[in-house]
């Protein structure tokens, strides 16, 4: 058991049965259209033969990361003052969402008409996938800093230049992640694009030339590189998690908002496309209590959207993984698609909280580790746990009394 378990964490069950269905399938097919899995890799056996398939990854790779680390440089400081100064997010949007739905591709030509058809338009191509992903997430970032940490630390004479360094640049770390990650993956496609058009290298040439030769099997070899190279270049969000225990945090907070999976479908559409969807938010809270440890992990689940019986059964799996989540009252934005809808009363949101209360004390969770982990310690949850440990200062002063 313990076995197929493993073997399921790690994906060599799902890449074995990804090998018998593609042999399945190719054994019904034309050979000259549907290579069978070891066809492919005697067609690779040709190609490293004559050193060309390593020179093809090494190019297209430099390729990549040159434009990508290009635009990620110029994307995240662009992102901090889009998202730091309204005045100019409201100059620049505008821009940034017109131009941002024009794909990389429909470049091609101008770039090589402008910057030559040599390496210099393929790297400002993808730079051009890279920017404003990284801009766009950077500034998202930004904005959703919580207000309560700038003016604390402007209140104890902070500079606009420390704000910036030590509140902003640390909370919007998360966003800065999650945009290259996405473009890597554009820029692998922009690339790809390239290479097919305007390149004698590289493996969108590749793939695009061995048509003319009917080798099938060299087309699947360039198309499994290139799903080889985007995961070692972009890996999950996953493997982050370890990265900021590296450097030094001693907690983490990732909020998946809702619990219910159909209505996380519906509210949260953003993170079912971008974001790996509910079962992978699960998973990242799962690992990120395994890697900080019971009770240094926070998450956030949005208390009135979805039934009570759901909302608990949420915060009682991922306590039980060591995660501490807490039910925000949810309240609609002005101006959103949910204006006019009512939370609940507040005995429901109080009701919850005893509950989350009971929860949280079942799974040894203590008061210094829900102030530990939370961005403020102004929760009902938080209020309980100092009524009934007697925290408050009014039980200090009646013992002194007594």
């Amino acid at each position: 058991m313990r076995f197929v378990r493993k073997g399921l964490k790690t994906g060599i069950f799902s890449w074995l049965l990804f090998l018998v269905l593609w042999q399945l399938i190719a054994m019904r097919s034309n050979p000259d259209y549907f290579p069978t899995p070891v066809e492919t890799v005697r067609g690779a056996g040709e190609l490293i033969s004559d050193n060309s398939l390593l020179s093809y990854i090494f190019i297209s790779f430099r390729r990549v990361v040159l434009g990508w680390a290009l635009g990620s440089l110029l994307g995240i400081p662009a992102g901090l003052l889009i998202g730091r100064f309204k005045w100019l997010r409201q100059l620049v949007e505008p821009y940034l969402n017109f131009f941002r739905f024009i794909p990389a591709l429909a470049f091609i030509t101008l770039f090589i008409l402008w910057f030559g058809i040599g390496e210099q338009s393929k790297v400002i191509l993808i730079m051009y996938a890279t920017l404003f992903i990284v801009v766009l997430n950077t500034a998202a970032g930004v904005v959703n800093v919580d207000d309560d940490k700038i003016r604390s630390a402007r209140s104890l004479g902070a500079s606009e230049r420390q704000i910036m360094l030590h509140v902003i640049i640390p909370a919007t770390v998360p966003a800065f992640f999650t945009g290259v990650r996405l473009a890597m993956g554009n820029s692998f496609m922009a690339i790809v694009g390239a290479e097919m058009i305007a390149a004698n290298e590289g493996v969108g040439y590749l793939i695009w030339t061995s048509r003319l030769y009917s080798k099938t099997d060299w087309i699947f070899v360039g198309l499994l590189l290139l799903g080889l190279m985007g995961f070692i270049g972009a890996p999950l969000d996953l493997g982050i998690i370890e990265q900021y225990k590296e450097v030094g945090y001693r907690t983490i907070a990732m909020n998946i908002e809702i619990w219910d999976k159909h209505i996380f479908n519906s509210v949260c559409p953003g993170k079912v496309i971008h974001c790996g969807g509910w079962e992978h938010w699960v998973k990242a809270l799962e690992r990120a209590a395994a890697v900080f440890g019971h009770g240094r992990v926070r998450s956030n689940i949005v208390g009135g959207i979805e039934p009570k019986k759901s909302l608990l059964e949420g915060i009682s799996y991922l306590a039980s993984q060591g995660v501490i989540a807490y039910a925000g009252s949810w309240i609609p934005n002005l101006g959103s698609e949910y204006e006019g809808h009512r939370s609940p009363v507040p005995e429901w949101h109080l009701d919850v909280a005893y509950k989350i209360v009971d929860i949280f004390r079942n799974a040894g969770f203590t008061y210094e580790q829900l102030y530990d982990c939370s961005a403020s310690a102004d929760g009902l949850w938080h209020d309980i746990y100092k009524i009934e440990e007697e925290r408050l200062p009014v039980f200090r002063s009646e013992s002194a009394a007594v």
